[in-house]
């Protein structure tokens, strides 16, 4: 996987420099901090938008409807912590629970969760084992606050312990927290510079804690236990990258929330006002504590995945009205796996498609873009086309029942094309999701050969990946004219069911056959398959090695291509 973090273009404020085939038109998506549109139930409806003031209480809906009861003010305070539990259970599989606690404080000197029982009260046990033996303090391994689907062997156990007295209550030493919520996690240093690691393997799983028990609220306050898949250090340098950043409109966190994600321990000594460098002491109490990451993120499906992305469109105040004709945006990257011949891409797409509104966004030009831009910019797409890799994780934003075209990669190994992504984007349930097939012939005639290619024994990072997704999965593409028909074919099936879903039938008149013949009169002629020839050797590139397969760099792709 990249660690890309490309941004796109807003159609707003850049459409000058915006490559567009047709004039704009249509109605857009706008963003405002005060929206109150109106949207389906499993949406999240805020009155606040992102960063701004807003009440902690939602309207009922499916993510957030449990709030409004457990936060009504004039309660006594409470007397005792309690928890529930949802997915598997600990002695079954605890890397699928996730509990709910109330009335819990972080201690801020032993940076432990403390569980509250009231010593007045009958000494029952906190549960039982399957063997029927009381238990006293919760099991070491009751959820997984990290991501079991990473790598299982590197869950990250967590429970909180027991305490027999009862809640503290507001005085010298104990602070109850301003946010509502903690939420609980442990995150991986390695994935926190790809936008599509983070967005789907951090951020979501914090989200569907709150949406499985019905109590989103965007002021939650993220808290970090520990980093896995990598160091402490590693992550405290990464964290400001695509979470944490400088300005909060670039944050992908924010797209949801108005808290950084903070360590527990740091966050503690803040609002205990400890000194810099100090031991700290006290207690800070949080209303509700919510923990158990391991199964939620999207590469896993116990939750849809809409609520997420309605929670983030209502968030940040994005209004979005009907589309009057459809809208084809094409990704336009640098760097590795980009589309080469992108513009004659856009031409044939525009002649195509006359009635729609085709438009390309070229990566890179433009990195002060925000967050909230990028959401609004796949709001406003009713077809995407798209390269793989971590970038085109941003088509999570489109509308429901919108089309997103992703294109594969040449697996060398397996001898076919293959969806670089499937395995987030399988779990999205409310997309139609096109994987466009490419052949070995896709990748003729492109600038970055072989020095993209993966090599089985080499000595670079990259190569190391060779035995999993092949020699061409970083490599760059450019469309023939058999493959330009059959990315219009696809592009023509999306048309047909935007106009079947919104009734607008004639935007399916096609331009005419002279048009779309000039429109792909750039394109070289196919010539046949050939291995690149041997570059110079660079330095630092590692002992290239070919099993037996072929005399140049491009041996194993030729023969997979002879086979195919």
């Amino acid at each position: 996987m990249d660690a890309e973090t490309d941004s796109v273009a807003t159609r707003q404020q850049r459409s000058a420099s915006a490559t567009e085939a047709v004039p704009a038109g249509g109605n857009a998506g706008s963003i405002s901090s005060n929206s109150r549109s109106r949207a389906p139930r499993d949406s999240i409806r805020s009155s606040s938008g992102a960063g701004g003031e807003g009440s902690h209480l939602h309207p009922s809906t499916e993510s957030s409807d449990a709030l409004e009861a457990g936060q009504l003010s004039g309660r006594p305070p409470p007397r005792y912590s309690t928890h529930t539990c949802i997915g598997e259970k600990f002695y079954d599989n605890w890397h699928s629970a996730t509990c709910k606690f109330d009335s819990m404080c972080l201690n801020a000197s032993t940076l432990e969760w403390e569980y509250y029982v009231d010593p007045e009260l009958p000494d029952i046990p906190i549960t039982y084992n399957q063997d029927g033996v009381a238990m006293s303090e919760f099991s070491p391994h009751l959820v997984n606050v990290g991501h079991a689907h990473l790598d299982i062997t590197e869950g990250a156990g967590w429970r909180p312990v027991v305490v027999r007295q009862r809640v503290p209550g507001e005085g010298p030493g104990v602070v109850w927290a301003p946010s509502p919520q903690a939420l609980l996690h442990a995150v991986p240093a390695g994935l926190t510079t790809n936008f599509g690691h983070v967005l789907y393997d951090v951020l979501v799983p914090l989200f569907n804690m709150q949406h499985r028990f019905g109590v989103y609220t965007p002021d939650a306050q993220p808290l970090i236990l520990r980093a896995t898949n990598g160091s402490e250090a590693e992550l405290r340098k990464r964290l400001p990258r695509l979470i944490n950043t400088r300005r909060p409109e670039m944050s992908l966190l924010r797209l949801a929330w108005r808290n950084d994600d903070e360590w527990a321990g740091e966050y503690a000594a803040r609002l205990l006002g400890a000194a810099p460098g100090s031991q700290p002491r006290g207690l800070v109490c949080f209303q509700t504590v919510l923990a158990g990451t391991g199964s939620l993120s999207r590469q896993m499906a116990p939750v849809d995945a809409l609520p997420f992305r309605q929670a983030v469109v209502h968030h940040i105040g994005l209004q979005e009205p009907p589309q009057e004709r459809p809208v084809v945006t094409i990704l336009n990257k640098q760097g590795r796996r980009m589309i080469e011949n992108s513009r004659e891409v856009l031409a044939y797409l525009a002649a195509r498609c006359p009635q729609a509104r085709v438009h390309m966004f070229d990566f890179g030009k433009h990195p002060d873009m925000t967050m909230p831009e990028q959401v609004k910019l796949m709001s406003d797409t009713s077809i995407l086309v798209t390269p793989c890799g971590g970038l085109a994780t941003v088509l999570a934003f489109m509308r429901p029942g919108a089309t997103a075209i992703a294109m594969n990669y040449w697996h060398t190994l397996h001898n076919r094309s293959m969806q670089l992504e499937n395995n987030y984007y399988q779990h999205i349930e409310y997309l139609d999701l096109q994987y466009f097939p490419v052949t070995p012939q896709d990748y003729e005639n492109t600038t970055d050969r072989p020095a993209c290619e993966n090599v089985e024994g080499g000595g670079r990072p990259q190569d190391a990946h060779y035995p999993l997704i092949g020699a061409l999965v970083h490599c760059n593409l450019r469309l023939g004219p058999v493959a330009l028909q059959r990315l219009g074919h696809f592009v023509d099936q999306a048309m047909r069911r935007w106009a079947a879903r919104t009734g607008r039938y004639e935007v399916l008149q096609q331009g005419p056959p002279a048009a779309l013949e000039a429109a792909g009169a750039n394109e070289p002629a196919p010539q046949a398959w050939h291995a690149t020839p041997p570059a110079a050797p660079r330095r630092g590139a590692g002992r290239r090695r070919h099993s037996g397969t072929g005399s140049t760099p491009g041996g194993a792709v030729e023969q997979a291509a002879r086979r195919w």
